[in-house]
């Protein structure tokens, strides 16, 4: 399989409902359909010529539904499925992360800013996780270290270092430490 090249994170909507009809009207091929065991929901479906496959996520960890679309040229499949249905930008995203007074409606913007950010955005998360990283809640400060996950920047992996070596809560240091480590067996160390 190619590259992921997209991920889309979905607004209030039945993101599963609104796949399937897209799904079905653009004559998707089925690849993969929800294993029950598992902890996240995963469906699988490359586009009729064969050249991208759609993953529509229900991701428990982070309480979000979105794509990830691999291939190639992902681009007219992503623009075609954008005007389908509702999705968050990045900056909508780190616009709620600054007005949110909700803690979930923060962690949420926390989640859906990483998991939404192009290359390109990827200095503006890099700049807002390192406010939420002086949060005084150790659960929003948490929340960059689980973002930092699913956007592996160097900017937020060293932001993840710092809260490893010095966060006040015995809780987002473990998770921060262990999280570094993967990154660093996943990397072979280095970047």
């Amino acid at each position: 399989m190619a590259e992921m090249k997209a991920r889309m994170v979905f607004k209030n909507v039945d993101a599963e409902l609104e796949v399937d009809q897209i799904s079905f009207d653009d004559g998707w091929d089925m690849l993969q359909v929800e294993d029950p065991a598992s902890d996240t929901f995963v469906n699988v479906w490359a586009t009729a010529d064969g050249s991208v496959e759609i993953h529509l996520v229900k991701d428990p960890m982070v309480g979000l539904d979105y794509l990830t679309l691999y291939g190639d040229d992902v681009s007219d499949i992503q623009l075609d499925i954008e005007e389908r249905s509702s999705f968050w930008s990045t900056e909508e995203a780190l616009r709620e992360i600054g007005r949110a007074t909700d803690r979930d409606d923060r962690l949420r913007a926390v989640y859906t800013a990483a998991l939404s950010a192009t290359d390109a955005e990827s200095d503006a998360v890099v700049a807002a996780f390192r406010t939420v990283s002086r949060d005084d809640d150790p659960g929003i400060r948490l929340s960059v270290v689980v973002a930092t996950g699913y956007l592996q920047t160097p900017g937020l992996v060293e932001i993840v270092a710092d809260l490893a070596a010095s966060d006040p809560h015995d809780t987002v240091r473990e998770n921060a430490r262990i999280l570094l480590e993967g990154i660093e067996r996943e990397r072979g160390g280095g970047w």
